[in-house]
């Protein structure tokens, strides 16, 4: 956590030194990944006679589709 709010702290205006930085669409990507899967488990251990269909939807509805 330390890291990412020292980001904007590194980055200088000129932009002659580089540091390590951890991409933001990759640690999104891991977390949107977790969120899906974990509920799909969550949901078929709770509701075996459900399609993978079914728990998808049920699940884009819940976090995507407002």
């Amino acid at each position: 956590m330390t890291f990412f709010e020292d980001v904007n702290n590194r980055m200088g205006d000129i932009g002659e030194k580089g540091f390590y930085a951890i991409p933001l669409h990759r640690l999104f990507s891991y977390y949107l990944n977790r969120l899906v899967v974990y509920n799909y488990l969550i949901e078929k251990e709770n509701n075996p006679s459900k399609s993978g269909r079914e728990i998808m939807r049920d699940i884009m509805i819940k976090y995507f589709i407002p």
